[in-house]
């Protein structure tokens, strides 16, 4: 009898267990920097600055250079927390409270300097930015860029606005991706046809994960398991031969010259993908495919997206190569032959 009363014990937590698993605090415990560059990813991107790796000397350059950056928050914010000078998280800091909270792509910026930026900001202008952050984040819109830009928001003020930040992060995990998002990813094809939508998507499963420790692929595996070999056949035998440096082009319908602002994005997606699970076989194919040098983004809008994210690929390519675990393509071997 103590048998089978523990035996049904058993069984009930083993079907239990999923259902525990799936169970999601949105209390935010994680400590600034939680944007992207937490404190591991922050330790290897300032370890890629010492290195003077090929991504580092040409973002540096540009910056040190005062070049026009595409995205001068972003930009400013990073390399002022990289170097720890104080100087360009001031200006970031300046630039992001004129900033425009209802533009996606700029309250992204905006997050990422309140989150990487404050010491140098100052009391000030980090409370102006954190209001201007909290207001974003009564709206329900639900595209993805700027699901992903009010995520990150509501991530960057949570010890300011807990219970603001609290409702918004639940309302995008469990009302819109898990409610919404999922069951489309079971049925539709192209859910995130747009490669700036599905860099964005990236984005946000790095930071729920990071900070809320979920990981937004269950329910869907199929999808992610198939999403990297569909990227590497979404693309034009040919690469594009721009000014800094050649780009995949993904097929694209009409005439003309490509959106060579699509093709980063979908390399920065690329990165992103095997930054978040390095180990997943086709990830590891997906490697080799982005070790090419001569596809390292270096434009003023795209060496901030290679840089941060690129130095992680390149460090999960070396540690698997030394294990053996890694398939040795072509691209791995330096050929051209996937281009």
């Amino acid at each position: 009898m103590v048998t089978q009363v523990g035996l049904s014990l058993a069984a009930m937590w083993v079907c239990m267990a999923p259902a525990m698993a799936q169970e999601i605090d949105y209390q935010v415990y994680s400590e600034p920097p939680r944007l992207l560059l937490n404190a591991r990813r922050l330790k290897l991107v300032k370890r890629e600055r010492e290195r003077e790796s090929m991504r580092w000397q040409q973002f540096d350059a540009l910056m040190a250079g005062k070049a026009r950056m595409t995205e001068p928050g972003f930009t400013l914010a990073l390399w002022g927390t990289v170097t720890g000078q104080g100087a360009p998280c001031k200006a970031a800091a300046e630039w992001a409270v004129k900033a425009n909270p209802a533009a996606a792509a700029e309250l992204r910026q905006m997050a990422l300097v309140y989150d990487w930026c404050q010491a140098a900001a100052g009391e000030a202008q980090s409370s102006m930015l954190a209001r201007k952050l909290v207001g974003a984040l009564s709206d329900r819109t639900e595209q993805m860029a700027v699901v992903r830009s009010r995520t990150m928001a509501a991530l960057a003020v949570a010890d300011v606005e807990p219970q603001v930040s609290q409702a918004y992060l639940k309302w995008a995990v469990e009302g819109w991706w898990k409610a919404k998002i999922v069951p489309r990813l079971k049925t539709e094809p192209g859910v995130f046809a747009r490669r700036e939508d599905l860099y964005a998507m990236m984005e946000f499963l790095h930071v729920v994960r990071d900070n809320l420790r979920a990981d937004l692929r269950e329910g869907a595996g199929q999808w992610f398991e198939d999403l990297a070999p569909m990227q590497m056949l979404s693309y034009y035998p040919r690469p594009w031969p721009a000014p800094e440096n050649e780009y995949r082009v993904p097929a694209y319908v009409g005439k003309g010259e490509p959106d060579l602002r699509e093709a980063a994005f979908s390399r920065a997606a690329e990165l992103a993908m095997v930054s978040f699970d390095v180990n997943a076989l086709p990830h590891q194919f997906l490697q080799g495919w982005l070790m090419q040098d001569r596809f390292l983004m270096r434009s003023e809008f795209a060496v901030a997206y290679e840089f941060p994210v690129g130095q992680s690929v390149s460090a999960g390519t070396e540690l698997l190569l030394h294990a053996g675990s890694l398939p040795r393509t072509g691209a791995t071997a330096g050929s051209r032959r996937l281009g």
